[in-house]
C-alpha cells in the first residue's frame, strides 16, 4: 500500500503557527509503525513545491523517512495536462497521484490518500482511495 500524504489540514490545522506544524505527526508515525509497517509514503502536500526533498524529509523520524519513496508531480506540471486533459484541473491531487503511479509502473489500485480536500478527488469524500480529514480524526475512526 502507498499512502499519499498531505500536510496542511492533515498533520496540523490549516494556518498553524510554526510551533504547531506537524503536531499530529507522532500519531501518524505510530499508526504506520504498528498498523501499517509495510506501507510506503509519498508526499502529496503542496509543501513539496516550496521546500527541498531534504527539508521535507527532516520533519519525519528516520524510520519513516526511509519509507518515503518520493513526491507527486507539482501543480502546473505540463505532463499532467497533456496526459490527463481537463481531469488534471478538475481533480488535481488525484491526477498527480495517478501520474506518480503511472510513471513508476505501480499499482493503480493499491493506494490511499490522506488529505483534507475532497474536491481534489473524483467522487469527492466518497472516493474509496481517500482518507478524509486530519490524522487524529481519521485514524481514530478507522
Amino acid at each position: 500500500m502507498i499512502l499519499f500524504l498531505d500536510f496542511d489540514g492533515v498533520l496540523h490545522p490549516v494556518g498553524s503557527t510554526p510551533a504547531q506544524c506537524f503536531a499530529c505527526l507522532p500519531l501518524l508515525e505510530k499508526f504506520l509503525r504498528i498498523e501499517a509497517p509495510s506501507w510506503q509514503v509519498v508526499i502529496s502536500s503542496s509543501w513539496r513545491e516550496y521546500y527541498s526533498r531534504q527539508q521535507l524529509l527532516e520533519v519525519f523520524s528516520p524510520e519513516l523517512r526511509a519509507r518515503i519513496i518520493g513526491s507527486t508531480p507539482a501543480d502546473g506540471d505540463p505532463a499532467l495536462l497533456s496526459t490527463w486533459g481537463q481531469q488534471a484541473i478538475i481533480f488535481p491531487r488525484e491526477i498527480q497521484i495517478r501520474q506518480f503511479l503511472n510513471q513508476r509502473g505501480l499499482s493503480k489500485e493499491n493506494w490511499l490518500a490522506l488529505d483534507d480536500t475532497p474536491g481534489w478527488f473524483s467522487g469527492g469524500a466518497a472516493n474509496p482511495n481517500l482518507l478524509l480529514g486530519n490524522v487524529s480524526m481519521t485514524l481514530h475512526h478507522r
